[in-house]
């Protein structure tokens, strides 16, 4: 897996690559690869309570593991400068109509970009 590191971010936040990597893998919930992570890195704990201390991390049990960490979305999303932008690539990339057996044409997502079954897709996309 790529890991992209906004250093900007980094240094405006004070916050060390590792942790940057840790909310990525978490965003992304990438559970086994941050638990393989997390067990290659001795500092591993000091990272996640720094992490619960700057409220990126709401709630973690550490006898649970990292599929017990929970983190603010809207704090992460901010800091990793992701806005709908992988939304709207997916849903500009994916075709509009596909070739049906029969000759004609089936829909596939909606034309327009405020179409009520475009703010479905998008909400089904965010859960």
């Amino acid at each position: 897996m790529v890991i992209e590191l906004n250093v900007d971010s980094l240094i405006s936040t004070k916050m060390s690559a590792c942790q940057f990597i840790i909310l990525v893998l978490l965003y992304e919930r990438r559970i086994n690869t941050l638990e393989t992570y997390l067990a290659n890195i001795p500092s591993s704990e000091n990272e996640l309570k720094a992490l619960k201390e700057d409220a990126y991390i709401i709630s973690w049990n550490p006898l649970k593991g990292a599929d017990s960490i929970i983190i603010d979305n809207k704090k992460t999303k901010d800091l990793l400068g992701l806005e709908d932008s992988f939304f709207w690539e997916l849903f500009s990339t994916y075709p509009i109509k596909v070739a049906s057996k029969d000759g004609g044409s089936r829909s596939l997502r909606p034309l327009s970009l405020t179409a009520k079954e475009t703010k479905d897709c998008k909400r089904k996309y965010e859960k």
